[in-house]
């Protein structure tokens, strides 16, 4: 949605939305700190194009990505050390990226902080899966990589709270589990 709340579905176009997310999921998150080179994107978006056909396709594509995100807030299509990427302001909210940012949290607090950012991360992970209804060839081996780690880190916890599995959380976190792995056994013992 953009600044007034108002819905871009529709002003992305599949490539649009591609190139995006391609810039968004190699901008932080997952070991993909360093965004995606000029040459990845192309054989990823305009495999079959001469160069000169791919520069230009990529040109307009961007120029138009540009305008659309302007319209939303404080997101920045970066070009730097041969490697694209999108920086967001804390003026825009993005699940994945505020999943990341938890999980580098839970690894860095105390304990009593570490159940908070627990439970808060459980609340974003209840909202449902990466893109359930996208699949792309380059886009299927990362989300099967995030419901593998997300599935790893809440069975982790579940794993830990033997002796209090009827808690709130526990439940919450098995639910949660079941709904980004639904074959998951220790979840449906703990629903």
């Amino acid at each position: 949605a953009d600044k007034t709340g108002e819905d871009l579905t529709k002003e992305f176009s599949p490539k649009l939305r591609q190139l995006f997310l391609l810039l968004l999921l190699y901008s932080g998150g997952n070991g993909n700190h360093k965004g995606i080179s000029t040459e990845q994107l192309t054989a990823l978006l305009w495999p079959d194009a001469s160069s000169e056909s791919a520069k230009n396709s990529r040109g307009v594509a961007f120029n138009k990505l540009r305008e659309v995100i302007s319209t939303i807030g404080n997101i920045q299509i970066v070009h730097q050390h041969h490697a694209w990427y999108v920086e967001i302001g804390t003026d825009v909210q993005c699940d994945y990226l505020l999943f990341v940012k938890r999980k580098k949290e839970l690894n860095s607090h105390s304990s009593k902080k570490k159940n908070e950012t627990f439970a808060a991360l459980v609340e974003l992970l209840s909202k449902g899966r990466l893109l359930p209804e996208l699949s792309y060839e380059w886009l299927d081996p990362i989300k099967t990589a995030l419901t593998n780690e997300v599935a790893s880190l809440l069975l982790k916890y579940l794993q830990q709270t033997d002796s209090n599995k009827q808690s709130e959380l526990a439940v919450k976190t098995a639910e949660t589990l079941f709904l980004w792995d639904s074959l998951n056994e220790e979840s449906l013992r703990n629903i």
